[in-house]
């Protein structure tokens, strides 16, 4: 039996200090809503998506395919691109992320993953040559509602973009 200089028993100490903070998890969740996505995840600030990107672009996603190689999956992303507030002004950009399904063969998610669907407008914040293209994960994309604002922050469409370009400024100089 494992027992310190005054005697405890070391192993019940440890159960009780793991239960205890299992306990103060529960709360934690509890007190935050639930176990969703996001629950136990830290806000990433703007400032810190902008100094890693490579390209910011809004725009309309107008492909979505999913891809198998080997036992991964893949889901391949365009963009028509509407405003380039970073980056190489094109006309499209493409991006891959991991996970998808494929209707019959499965597939696999992974948390954090920012969920795009084709039709939606967005603001996508990039990373070049990377396997996680989208920096920041899910915190790295933004919708764009019908009437012109962030569904994430509620913010007005130009008033958001302006914030990212005054970001930009500060940051790059």
């Amino acid at each position: 039996m494992w027992r310190d200089r005054r005697g405890y028993n070391l192993k019940q100490e440890v159960g009780k200090m793991f239960r205890k903070s299992l306990m103060v998890l529960m709360f934690g969740m509890f007190m935050a809503g639930g176990t969703g996505p996001g629950v136990l995840a830290w806000e990433i600030p703007l400032e810190w998506l902008v100094a890693r990107s490579d390209a910011i672009v809004t725009g309309e996603v107008i492909t979505e395919k999913v891809i198998q190689d080997g036992k991964n999956f893949y889901t391949i992303y365009t963009v028509t691109v509407d405003r380039t507030l970073l980056g190489d002004r094109t006309k499209t950009v493409q991006f891959r992320l991991f996970g998808g399904e494929l209707p019959g063969q499965g597939g696999c998610w992974y948390s954090h993953r920012p969920v795009i669907k084709k039709g939606e407008n967005i603001v996508i914040m990039l990373r070049n040559h990377s396997d996680q293209p989208v920096v920041g994960d899910d915190q790295g994309k933004f919708t764009i509602s019908a009437d012109n604002r962030i569904r994430e922050t509620g913010e007005e469409l130009t008033d958001f973009l302006d914030r990212i370009q005054e970001i930009s400024l500060r940051v790059r100089s």
